[in-house]
């Protein structure tokens, strides 16, 4: 993120989207889909990941910053969360 401030700062460089890839493998088209997820209208948003069930719940949260805490559907106890992960 440091060059991207710096050039902000030195140049005015606005980015309108800035997108974090951690996982090993993925797909292009799988990407885009999540770019365009609510037809750009978002401040953030990211994939969940499935192995059977949904396996990534250590290391997301609902819009509280608690913990979802379950692989199983609906994944998180927050009411809110829920409907905001599965608005389409």
């Amino acid at each position: 993120m440091r060059p991207m401030i710096q050039q902000h700062r030195e140049n005015s460089t606005v980015y309108d989207k800035v997108i974090f890839l951690n996982d090993v493998v993925f797909q292009f088209h799988d990407l885009l889909e999540l770019l365009y997820t609510k037809s750009l209208n978002y401040d953030a948003v990211c994939a969940m990941d499935f192995y059977y069930q949904f396996y990534d719940f250590f290391a997301t949260r609902d819009v509280e910053g608690k913990p979802f805490g379950s692989g199983v559907f609906p994944f998180v106890d927050h009411e809110p969360s829920q409907r905001l992960a599965w608005h389409n």
